[in-house]
């Protein structure tokens, strides 16, 4: 009797792994099909006519130091930022789930620190150059109970 159920036992599990097995070779077949008229499994796209480029307005260059943010766990790390005009900073989405940088609306209209990035998606950046002295507070709009902070820039000495 022992003997019988370590039988059925191992024709079970024979018949699990048969299953399994059979299941990868559809999923490659799938993926080769899939992937079929790509190069390297990644598609080819036609390139566009595009227009000559235009020349682009002189930038200025950059020659002040950098300071991250990181957001991690919803939440803008430090919280508060001190950096002078001509300072880069880079906002980090550590996150698993997108964010923004976006300053909060100044009643008094005395700020001229104008912070807007577009969703920065899980492993992305934002980099933001100060240009003008102030102090704002921004927070990310898609979850502004957690996350929020402030950015203060001084004058260049």
């Amino acid at each position: 009797m022992l003997r019988r159920r370590v039988t059925v036992e191992a024709m079970v599990l024979r018949n699990l792994v048969v299953v399994a097995l059979a299941i990868c070779a559809v999923a490659g077949v799938l993926t080769a099909v899939a992937d079929k008229g790509t190069k390297d499994g990644v598609a080819s796209v036609a390139k566009a006519k595009t227009p000559p480029a235009k020349k682009k307005a002189a930038s200025h260059a950059f020659h002040g130091r950098t300071a991250y943010v990181t957001m991690r766990r919803l939440k803008f790390s430090p919280g508060t930022i001190h950096v002078r005009v001509g300072d880069r900073v880079v906002w980090r989405n550590r996150d698993n789930v997108g964010h923004n940088v976006t300053t909060q609306e100044d009643a008094a209209a005395t700020s001229r620190v104008d912070l807007a990035s577009s969703t920065i998606r899980p492993g992305g950046a934002f980099a933001y150059v100060a240009r003008f002295a102030g102090i704002a507070h921004y927070v990310c709009t898609i979850h502004p109970t957690t996350m929020h902070a402030t950015i203060v820039v001084s004058p260049r000495s």
